[in-house]
């Protein structure tokens, strides 16, 4: 086996890492099951020197694994066990509470009621199919997704997803930096403008709480939730709601006229395509002997995570679903089903104090500025995974964490300046972006949990599962399709043009989403 492959039989490594002439961290992949690093079919005679081992110790701040200790009792299911496991399924979930959940909650409930339950609804099963379908290849594997496309697809189409994956994490950024600004603005008044400027300050909180080790830094992260859940559930407990439309809403699916675009950014927001990289790469760093992949630690792994994603995803889905049944009576049936449109995160707070008092309007507020701790936090981390497998590039957190929230406060800061008004406008678009960008990050975890040869026989997806996920990409892939068709149409000046822009646009994106499809079956996991 040539050096750059990668076992599954993986060997015991000699407990300090050398090497041969040139240390690429991520061709010695950690065995966590003995706390070494794999060596199989590699001599070395020299150790690391200082600029090596100054790389080896950044990966390490992501890609430490957390232990789990393992015995027969883990077979039977109880709390103790469970919380063992507990982590990457809430950092996960993080994700679908993003300012930019929020913001699609919102605007949704504003213009449509209740009707779009059933989206969200949804929307939250089939995320939780494919973070289930990326927690298994982390486990499974040992390797995130990120990993896996830069072995096995060609630098073109690898640079294509690289390029998607980081517009995605971009994109969730400038909605977590316009969800802060504004919180600040509501708690304490400042502008938007500097409330842009401090959340600078998210750099050094994420240092500070990462120094502490992954597993309080996921404590952390799971007690924001539990503060957004409580502004949000008190928030519910405030407003008078209309409990028949939530479950006509739920039970009988409808997509109102020119509500096209907000079905499709509530899709995109709930399934962000660079949280399918984080899960992925979450679980991967976790300390399970993968030496068998039909021994028992990678089946009780995948059943706890199984159950920790069904957990994490519930408690997100209440969030949301309170969120948006507030937001419809606020602004939809207590002004007589009448649409409202450009409802931002500002005007949500305006009205809930008129309508609620200012205690709701603070609630909101705290709850929101939760919401974008969290996520650039989470966003952070989902970086670094995608930057580490992308390029087998190592980066301080602290410069990852600078060059997203450099490139996102930038447009932030002039949206605020010359388009304050606008802002709910751009994160509308930002959500569906993240619909556009999905198929990119599903359709390669889709292709390697399809093959037997890399998840064994024992985990890969069944003929019936691969039809069901294949017909939800297409069903996901049309949905953008139709969003492309009005975007075009509200940007372009010109019926010819319109066309033009719609159709040069949408063969485009047929043509990147067969590159992405069209995968080398030249496999390294033999």
């Amino acid at each position: 086996m040539s050096s750059n492959s990668f076992s599954f039989n993986n060997s015991v490594g000699s407990n300090s890492l050398r090497k041969k002439s040139k240390v690429n961290i991520e061709e010695y992949p950690y065995n966590s099951y003995n706390n070494s690093w794999n060596t199989v079919g590699m001599s070395f005679t020299e150790p690391l020197n200082s600029s090596q081992q100054k790389r080896y110790d950044i990966s390490q701040r992501v890609q430490q694994p957390t232990p789990i200790d393992f015995d027969d009792s883990l077979s039977a299911f109880t709390w103790k066990n469970f919380l063992k496991f507990s982590g990457p399924g809430w950092l996960m979930s993080i994700a679908y509470l993003d300012p930019g959940n929020l913001e699609s909650d919102l605007q949704a409930s504003a213009l449509c009621g209740n009707k779009l339950v059933w989206v969200l609804f949804w929307s939250h099963v089939l995320g939780f199919f494919f973070q289930n379908l990326a927690s298994r290849l982390g486990v499974v594997t040992g390797k995130d997704l990120s990993q896996h496309i830069r072995k096995q697809y060609p630098s073109g189409v690898r640079n294509l997803l690289w390029f998607m994956t980081e517009a995605a994490i971009i994109g969730s950024d400038i909605q977590e930096v316009i969800g802060t600004a504004i919180a600040l603005y509501i708690l304490l008044g400042i502008p938007f403008w500097l409330g842009v400027i401090v959340t600078i300050i998210d750099t050094m909180t994420f240092l500070l709480l990462q120094q502490y080790g992954m597993r309080k830094l996921e404590l952390f992260f799971i007690s924001l939730i539990l503060v957004m859940g409580s502004c949000f559930v008190a928030e519910l407990l405030l407003t008078d709601i209309y409990v028949e439309s939530i479950i006509s809403g739920l039970l009988l699916p409808t997509i109102p006229p020119k509500a096209m675009v907000q079905t499709a950014g509530m899709v995109g927001a709930v399934i962000m395509p660079h949280n399918i990289y984080l899960h992925s790469g979450l679980v991967s760093r976790r300390n399970i002997n993968r030496l068998d992949r039909n021994g028992n630690e990678v089946k009780i792994a995948n059943q706890f995570f199984l159950f920790e994603n069904a957990t994490a995803l519930l408690v997100s889905f209440l969030i949301n679903l309170s969120i948006m049944a507030v937001f419809s009576q606020v602004f939809y049936y207590s002004r007589g089903e009448v649409p409202s449109t450009n409802v931002g995160l500002l005007d949500a707070s305006q009205a809930l104090s008129a309508s609620l008092g200012s205690l709701s309007k603070y609630l909101w507020a705290i709850g929101l500025l939760a919401a974008g701790q969290c996520s650039t936090m989470t966003g952070t981390l989902a970086g670094q995974y995608v930057m580490e497998g992308f390029w087998k590039y190592s980066l301080d957190p602290w410069k990852r964490i600078l060059f997203t929230r450099s490139l996102a406060i930038i447009p932030s800061i002039i949206t605020t300046i010359v388009a304050a008004d606008y802002l709910d406008v751009l994160g509308e678009y930002l959500n569906a972006l993240q619909s556009l960008q999905l198929p990119f990050a599903i359709i390669p975890l889709l292709k390697f949990t399809f093959d037997i040869k890399l998840m064994g026989a024992k985990y890969v997806n069944s003929r019936t599962s691969q039809l069901f996920y294949i017909f939800i990409v297409g069903l996901i892939v049309c949905i953008n399709m139709f969003l492309l068709y009005q975007l075009a149409h509200q940007w372009a000046i010109g019926s010819i043009f319109n066309e033009l822009l719609f159709w040069t646009t949408f063969l485009g994106y047929l043509y990147l989403i067969y590159k992405v499809i069209k995968l080398p079956h030249n496999y390294n996991f033999d």
